[in-house]
């Protein structure tokens, strides 16, 4: 199965965090993943 849907599919709510910074680079890459999420017919402003 495709590593995507897999953590889709099994993916768990959190409620315990790390008090840890994330790395710059994956944030950066989380941004840009935000900025191509889909939207309601093109209608929401990201």
């Amino acid at each position: 199965m495709n590593e995507v849907i897999n953590n889709i599919l099994t993916r768990r709510s959190s409620r315990k965090f790390k008090s840890e910074a994330i790395p710059r680079s994956d944030l950066e890459l989380i941004v840009k993943a935000g900025l191509y999420a889909p939207s309601a017919m093109g209608k929401q402003t990201w």
